[in-house]
């Protein structure tokens, strides 16, 4: 009888490993983390872009230390980054917005406590990002917060709006 109970434990326990497992090889794909050195880095390999990627003017030419991550299943984007010197914003559709509570903003923990921590002393900014589909275009709400040498920035889920 006691072997009986041990296999079905086993048995029981492994049928659990399989969808437990199934599950964090999900989570892993579809919330792909990427770290670059540099700018030139993330342009070599493609992630500045139309649609899951990095809008063209939210990293800084000479920006290091970039931590990049996108959830594919939710369309949202997370991306740290360090920099030398002052910068000047040229991403198009972004205002001032001093109101922006970084600790509401959607992250995963390590974006979280460094736009947390970044947005002590920083300006912040609430941002429209774009991109074009087949037949329609998506519009993402993304914030960003620039502080003295260093800069987070955040995009949610996209909504479909006419071409």
């Amino acid at each position: 009888m006691k072997k009986m109970a041990k296999t079905l434990l086993i048995v029981v326990l492994a049928l659990l490993a399989i969808p437990v497992g199934l599950l964090i090889f999900y989570y892993m794909e579809s919330n792909e983390k990427m770290h670059f050195a540099n700018t030139n880095e993330v342009r070599q390999q493609g992630a500045i872009g139309d649609g899951l990627e990095i809008p063209e003017g939210v990293l800084p030419e000479s920006a290091t230390d970039i931590t990049f991550q996108v959830n594919t299943d939710t369309q949202w984007r997370w991306l740290t980054f360090s920099f030398v010197g002052p910068q000047a914003l040229t991403m198009p559709n972004c205002t001032l917005d001093a109101t922006i509570d970084v600790d509401a903003v959607q992250g995963p923990q390590w974006w979280s406590r460094a736009a947390t921590e970044i947005a002590r002393n920083a300006e912040k900014f609430r941002c429209t990002d774009r991109a074009e589909l087949s037949g329609y275009g998506l519009t993402y709400d993304c914030v960003l917060v620039i502080g003295a040498s260093r800069g987070a920035w955040s995009c949610g889920s996209g909504r479909e709006v006419p071409k």
